[in-house]
Formats: structure tokens, C-alpha cells, sequence
């Protein structure tokens, strides 16, 4: 057996066996060297966990896989539902109104094609009722179509009845036109969520406490309902409304 059985863990000098402290650093020998703790784009994992706070273990693991890509695609769930939402939550207050702006924007331009698109068919369905339109009241209750004798009223409500169901047709078209596109932009933003969240945190993970916030997923529901009722929804009455006149 040798007569020097190890090395110091400290500065690797050996020492003997009945030696309690390196005679070169002084370093007790039953010492451990503390480990280098992972670091992911150069920063301590535990700190990138700590930021993240909630679910933080799914997103370290995620950024981890997607090391040195400046952009890459991976599903989040919970963004693609839940898109603003799910932004004011993770306190992405930048990205949020980006988000809002451009899914106003996205709202008035598939809005515009959809309600071109039903267009021919809603002034085809306005000849069905048109000759009868004296016959109706202001208040569209076809049971209460009345004529002056020279119509039959029966007549009346069976174009009014036709009209109901070219109408229903042409929603139903119309809605089809505008939530497919919606599922798709949505779809689109949870798959690049997570590449999204991984600039926001190493962009603020220095700056600000990071985590996630039931207050600002409170402040972000009253600000898109009211962005919704008091701009949104205006605007879009307004270019159905040119479109379709």
C-alpha cells in the first residue's frame, strides 16, 4: 500500500494517511469543494427558477432543450387559451399591449374579408324580402306582418321566413370565416409562447422580481374587456355595418 493515499480535495497536494489537515493549504481533509452550479445562458439555474416562480421546472426545461436557438416552437397550452391572460399573469405587461394591438388589428382585417366575403350572399337574401318590406314592422316580428289586402300575408311571412334562414346561413359562414383564422392565430402563439417568455425573462430576470401575479391577471381581464367593449367592438360594428349597407 502506498504511503501517500490521497489528495487533497482542495489543492490536490497527497498526504498521508493519518493526516487531518493538507499540509500545503491547510484545508481540512475531509473537505468537499462546493459544485459549480448549472448555469443556462449564463445564468444560475436556481436563479431562472426563482424568477419563473410557478411551473418554473417546465420552463427551465424547455429553455434548457432550446439552448442557442433564437427562435424555436413548443406549445404552450395554457398561452394558446388564455393569450393575454396568460401574459399579465407571467407580468409580461410589454408583450401584453404588443399582443393586444396587434390582435385588435388581426380582429378588424379578418373582420373586413369576412364581411366581404358574405356580402353578394346578404344583398342576394335582401331581394327575398325586399317586396315585402313595406308589410313588415320596424321591429322585424314577421308574426306581426300585416298587408293591405292586395298581398296575401301568408306569402309575406314565407319570404320572411326564407330570408330568416338565408341570414342564418350567412352568419353561420361568417363565423366559420372568423374563428378559424382566430384558432389558428392563437394556435400560432402557443407554439412561440415559450420562446416569447424565455426573452422576457433574460431580459428582466436582473431588473425586476419576476414570478406570477393574480392582481395583473385582474388588471389584464378589466383591460381587454374594456379594450373589447369600448374600441374593439365599435370599430368592427362600424366596417360590418360600410360593408354590408
Amino acid at each position: 500500500m502506498s504511503y501517500y493515499e490521497k489528495k487533497c480535495p482542495n489543492c490536490g497536494a497527497t498526504f498521508i494517511n493519518s493526516d487531518t489537515y493538507c499540509r500545503t493549504c491547510n484545508t481540512p481533509l475531509d473537505y468537499e469543494p462546493p459544485r459549480q452550479e448549472d448555469l443556462l445562458y449564463g445564468i444560475k439555474k436556481s436563479d431562472l427558477h426563482l424568477f419563473i416562480d410557478k411551473n418554473s421546472s417546465r420552463y427551465v426545461d424547455v429553455f434548457a432543450k432550446n439552448e442557442g436557438k433564437k427562435i424555436f416552437l413548443h406549445m404552450n397550452w395554457a398561452a394558446m387559451f388564455f393569450n393575454i391572460y396568460w401574459m399579465f399573469y407571467r407580468k409580461m405587461y410589454k408583450y401584453a399591449v404588443i399582443f393586444l394591438i396587434v390582435s385588435m388589428l388581426f380582429s378588424i382585417g379578418v373582420t373586413v374579408i369576412a364581411a366581404t366575403a358574405i356580402k353578394p350572399a346578404m344583398l342576394e337574401a335582401k331581394k327575398i324580402i325586399a317586396p315585402y318590406a313595406q308589410y313588415l314592422n320596424n321591429s322585424n316580428d314577421y308574426n306581426m306582418a300585416f298587408t293591405d289586402g292586395t298581398v296575401d300575408m301568408t306569402e309575406v311571412l314565407n319570404a320572411a321566413t326564407k330570408y330568416d334562414r338565408e341570414i342564418d346561413k350567412i352568419i353561420g359562414k361568417m363565423s366559420f370565416l372568423i374563428i378559424v383564422p382566430s384558432l389558428i392565430f392563437s394556435t400560432l402563439f402557443g407554439l412561440l409562447a415559450d420562446c416569447i417568455y424565455r426573452s422576457h425573462v433574460l431580459r428582466n430576470i436582473n431588473r425586476t422580481r419576476g414570478g406570477t401575479s393574480g392582481w395583473s391577471l385582474a388588471g389584464g381581464v378589466a383591460v381587454y374587456l374594456l379594450t373589447q367593449e369600448l374600441i374593439l367592438s365599435p370599430i368592427i360594428t362600424y366596417i360590418v355595418t360600410l360593408i354590408l349597407k
